[in-house]
């Protein structure tokens, strides 16, 4: 029986060692032996560059890539929920909710999905995102269908576990933590259609999820996950529209942008997608709800990085000019931006 070819195998044929490799990428030999025993697979910006060295699509070379304890666990554990098949194209953005869209949502954030993201699909989203005003209620269930009833206590312990996962995020590489996050994620989710709650409170938990998602989107893209990390991302916009959440979604909008750009898949839909947010921020900009100027810069410097993959560097320096310009203005009694902020 003829064993499988492995990454290690592939770098031999190539003529590498595991320093060569490492200094022909500008990593350390710690990363290209944590890639090679499946302990921490390499970022999407990596993988691209991995590739390339060594003469691989990036589907052979996932192939290659050995999953990681936390990946093989959750297949072990937890069977994955089919999403959409591959030619359905959920309508994700919309002026009206109902409790069906609530237990759809607590459904897709619990999913592993199967369907493939296109470039053009996620430029789409955003596009319907720009038109489509937030929906005007969070309708709930009937009470005798719901068993729970959530308010403040419920909301705190939720946006407590948040804080943390974002300070965790700071010091744990995104292969060690994805796998927690979602589990948040999932249970997070699962009060949509289990609890009830009013209109208010309705709106905070999906501002939750919609931060909990981008952090979901972020640590599994960290972790070689893109197609997860997209699906998340995109939901999350989702749940930040529905809580009329402008700046959130902006941010989640620039974060799905600038994914595009790392994985290098669709540079022009990168810059559609990066600047549908710069848009609705600038919509913002005489309203209570504007964006305070680190917003502005992060978003700023995300478009600026999806020009330079899209070989646009003039349109790339202008939006760095501009990136310099709003961080200039930054205060330091504003919040932190949401989510995460590379």
């Amino acid at each position: 029986m003829v064993r499988p070819s492995t990454l290690a195998d592939t770098r031999r044929r190539h003529g590498h060692t595991q320093e060569s490799l490492a200094r022909q990428l500008g990593v350390d030999v710690s990363s290209i032996a944590r890639w090679e025993r499946g302990t921490s697979p390499p970022s999407p910006r990596m993988r691209v560059a991995l590739a390339r060295e060594l003469a691989l699509s990036l589907d052979q070379l996932a192939d290659l890539l050995p999953a990681s304890k936390h990946t093989r666990a959750r297949r072990r554990t937890r069977p994955t929920r089919r999403a959409e098949t591959a030619d359905e194209v959920p309508e994700l953005i919309k002026d009206r909710w109902s409790s069906a869209d609530c237990a759809r949502l607590a459904s897709q954030l619990g999913t592993n999905p199967v369907r493939k993201v296109t470039g053009e699909h996620t430029a789409r989203v955003a596009h319907q995102w720009l038109i489509t005003p937030a929906p005007a209620l969070v309708e709930a269930r009937e009470p005798h269908q719901r068993t729970r009833r959530i308010g403040t206590d419920t909301l705190n312990h939720l946006q407590a576990r948040l804080r943390y996962l974002h300070h965790a995020d700071d010091f744990v590489a995104g292969g060690d933590l994805h796998a927690t996050i979602q589990d948040e994620l999932a249970g997070a989710a699962s009060l949509l259609h289990t609890s009830r709650f009013t209109d208010t409170t309705g709106r905070a938990l999906l501002r939750v999820l919609a931060e909990l998602a981008e952090l979901a989107g972020w640590s599994t893209a960290d972790a070689g996950y893109t197609r997860t990390a997209e699906h998340y991302y995109l939901h999350g916009i989702q749940a930040a529209h529905v809580a009329n959440a402008q700046v959130l979604a902006a941010h989640l909008v620039s974060s799905l942008g600038y994914h595009l750009a790392e994985t290098g898949t669709a540079p022009h839909e990168a810059v559609l997608v990066t600047r549908s947010a710069l848009a609705r921020i600038d919509e913002l900009a005489a309203t209570d709800d504007a964006a305070t100027p680190s917003v502005r810069a992060l978003l700023h410097a995300r478009t600026a990085w999806a020009h330079t993959v899209a070989c646009e560097p003039s349109h790339a320096a202008e939006q760095i000019h501009r990136a310099e310009d709003a961080y200039a203005h930054r205060s330091s009694a504003d919040p932190d931006p949401p989510g995460p902020t590379g």
